[in-house]
């Protein structure tokens, strides 16, 4: 249930600063890069902790949450 929740508000708040940060929507937010380092290292924390998990389901998400990993860090180094 808490994982519904956090996937239907946190998200797709991640979502909008990503984007935001890429150019490739505008917000009118002002992001600092720092935001998109914090969102890379919550992505990579997450990674470690599905491949390290007990749950075949959680394992499946290590691949995913690398991908996001990447791409945050990506996007923050040429921001």
């Amino acid at each position: 249930m808490v994982s519904a929740v956090a996937g239907l508000l946190f998200y797709p708040l991640l979502v909008l600063i990503v984007l935001d940060s890429g150019g490739v929507v505008s917000t009118g937010w002002d992001l600092s890069p720092v935001w998109l380092w914090v969102l890379t290292g919550f992505f990579v924390i997450g990674t470690l902790l599905n491949f390290l998990s007990r749950s075949k389901v959680e394992r499946i998400w290590g691949p995913v949450s690398l991908v996001i990993a990447i791409c945050c860090g990506v996007i923050a180094a040429g921001v």
